[in-house]
């Protein structure tokens, strides 16, 4: 839902047709009755003129003011909607957190494109793994929502890293985001080389990860971060630790045991079939990865979902 605030009631009508086959659009023409509805019912996006007209006795700046002040407001973006063309204006209202401004009259596509990118980022902003800053669950979800209403064969990797509870366990929580906040930053510099259609990768939570995309992509990425675990081992062990490929250290009956040292397994799975939603996916391919574990070191196991 987005709440439009305009005293001149054509112009809202305007808005509103221009994004029905997008979102939902509500639309008030007093302030009060504005913030008496937020105060209530908070939408994805606030669209709000700044010159609401002298009968009410208040600005685009006040609104946005009461809004930030709010509780549980502070994430909602605002579009700030004027006729006036003014440096001083546009810069006091980015100082009072507006996300954008657009100036009337305004280009319709552009509108449209900004409120789009607008909601998108905002919504991206939200759902990051803290750790790792990677697109968490609910992202995942959507850009696989994305690629199977194409309707055209893509490729996803899950991937995780083996022994990573104990190594958690036992080296400490601080060493284990050290090593994903690692792994995190090598998968950002693959997706940079990549197109956004071309390769997605995102963090399900703690050391699990979802690649999708074209099987280039995903393929190269999944040899990719192997090979950085293969290369890098001396960012998470000493050197005796990597040369007996295991490290000692007490478990939790206290007895002192021998623990591998950590690898990569991914379950890659080329869908065909677009009936299956994403819990079902994940579920064929938790089953798979399961099948990889049992490999020594790095592995994956490639099928097809069809």
């Amino acid at each position: 839902m987005i709440f439009l605030l305009d005293d001149d009631e054509e112009f809202c009508l305007q808005v509103k047709d221009l994004l029905c086959d997008h979102w939902q659009v509500k639309t008030f023409n007093e302030p009060q009755k504005f913030l008496n509805h937020f105060t209530n019912n908070k939408p994805k996006l606030v669209i709000i003129d700044y010159n609401l007209g002298k009968e009410t006795n208040k600005n685009g700046f006040d609104i946005i003011k009461n809004i930030k002040n709010q509780k549980d407001s502070h994430l909602i973006p605002i579009l700030l909607v004027s006729g006036v063309d003014q440096n001083k204006l546009i810069e006091h209202a980015f100082n009072q957190g507006i996300e954008d401004y657009i100036q009337k009259p305004f280009n319709p596509t552009l509108f449209v494109k900004k409120i789009e990118h607008i909601i998108f980022n905002t919504k991206h902003k939200i759902h990051l793994h803290p750790l790792t800053g990677l697109p968490g669950n609910l992202l995942i979800e959507d850009k696989y929502e994305i690629y199977r209403n194409k309707k055209q064969s893509f490729f996803i990797s899950y991937t995780d890293v083996d022994n990573f509870k104990p190594y958690n366990d036992n080296k400490g929580v601080t060493a284990g985001d050290i090593l994903l906040r690692e792994m995190a930053q090598h998968l950002k510099l693959i997706r940079k080389e990549y197109s956004v259609d071309d390769l997605f990768i995102g963090n399900l939570g703690g050391d699990d990860f979802f690649f999708m995309g074209l099987k280039k992509a995903v393929l190269d990425t999944v040899k990719r971060i192997n090979h950085f675990f293969d290369h890098n081992l001396d960012l998470f062990f000493n050197q005796d630790e990597i040369k007996n490929k295991y490290y000692a250290s007490i478990d939790r009956n206290e007895k002192q045991k021998k623990f591998d040292l950590v690898t990569i397994s991914s379950a890659i799975l080329e869908i065909k079939d677009f009936n299956r939603d994403f819990s079902k996916i994940t579920e064929i391919s938790a089953w798979i990865k399961k099948k990889a574990k049992k490999i020594k070191g790095n592995s994956a196991i490639i099928e097809v979902v069809e």
